[in-house]
């Protein structure tokens, strides 16, 4: 899940900072916080203290709930996690969790990927190597969704005799590619279905 967390907050530093500004820093700065991202982060702390009872515990004293907030800010921009759709995700973690005191900023955007991940049916790193093996060793293993835009990807006729590894870095590659396509929000490659009469005719021999 920490390479997960890089990927994405790479692609979302690069939608971030690759504006028509005339800036040159590089994808992996992290970007400054916006205005809104100021304002979500003090209403974010208002649903964290609410969940977590013996929040006072980490946050005693009005300077310790400003140094926490700006390390909240710093590490939800810096992963990416600064949307309505996946900060929801990350409270939905943090409910289920039962724990009682705050976690870690970082483990609240670990959280808020993968629940949002499940939510889109992405498979992890490791499920979709799986995966594909799988369909390698049974071609007509069917597919769908964002395991299907993976496969997609691939060259399949290729990794049919490609070793372990290569086929462990080709999935790696599409993985990535599946997240940042997911981000965009596009929808998947779906399978195309051939008609009858679409099939070329039987000519006679």
């Amino acid at each position: 899940m920490q390479d997960l967390n890089y990927q994405v907050a790479k692609l979302n530093s690069e939608k971030r900072t690759n504006q028509p500004t005339g800036r040159t820093e590089s994808a992996l700065d992290s970007p400054a916080p916006t205005q809104a991202d100021i304002q979500l982060i003090n209403w974010l702390w208002t649903q964290v203290i609410a969940i977590f009872p013996k929040w006072r515990e980490l946050y005693p004293a009005p300077e310790d709930i400003k140094a926490g907030k700006r390390v909240w800010l710093d590490t939800l921009v810096q992963q990416g996690v600064t949307n309505d759709v996946l900060i929801k995700f990350g409270l939905m973690a943090c409910r289920a969790s039962g724990y009682v005191r705050p976690v870690s900023p970082g483990q609240f955007c670990v959280w808020a990927w993968e629940w949002a991940m499940r939510d889109a049916r992405i498979p992890p790193l490791e499920d979709a190597a799986r995966m594909v093996n799988r369909k390698l060793a049974s071609p007509s293993l069917k597919l769908d969704g964002a395991m299907y835009h993976l496969w997609s990807i691939l060259d399949g006729h290729a990794l049919r005799s490609a070793n372990y590894k290569a086929v462990r870095d080709a999935v790696e590659t599409a993985h990535a590619e599946v997240i940042r396509h997911w981000l965009s929000g596009a929808p998947w490659n779906e399978p195309v279905s051939v008609e009858p009469e679409q099939t070329l005719p039987h000519l006679p021999t």
